[in-house]
């Protein structure tokens, strides 16, 4: 099941935020990846109660400049156990996050995008 999604984008700028319906604090940090390399623009969000405890509960992704993004930060979303997600008003349902950011670089690059008409 695929858990809704807002997608955010000014200017490059892109957020997808994962709407659960709770209120959660959340925090950024490098995901449990071994090796995670520094430069990557990829940047994620945790629930940050569960962090404490030591789990990962994927909250979120930014990307301050979706042309920064590369083949291997995309390999890296597609080997993470992230959920699938729905972006309803891009017209994206049960998507992995690697194909919102691969939607995204197509659609974005340098300027903010508006949803689909329904």
């Amino acid at each position: 099941m695929a858990l809704t999604a807002r997608l955010y984008s000014n200017d490059g700028y892109i957020a997808l935020d994962l709407c659960d319906g709770e209120d959660r604090e959340r925090i950024g940090d490098e995901p449990p990846i071994p090796d995670f390399p520094s430069a990557s623009p990829l940047w994620f969000e945790w629930d940050a109660e569960a962090l404490d405890h030591g789990e990962y509960i994927f909250a979120g992704l930014t990307i301050a400049d979706i042309g920064l993004v590369r083949d291997r930060d995309l390999q890296i979303l597609e080997h993470m156990s992230l959920p699938a997600v729905d972006v309803p008003e891009f017209g994206l349902r049960s998507v992995s996050v690697a194909d919102v950011v691969r939607w995204a670089q197509q659609h974005v690059l340098g300027r903010a995008i508006a949803p689909v008409p329904s």
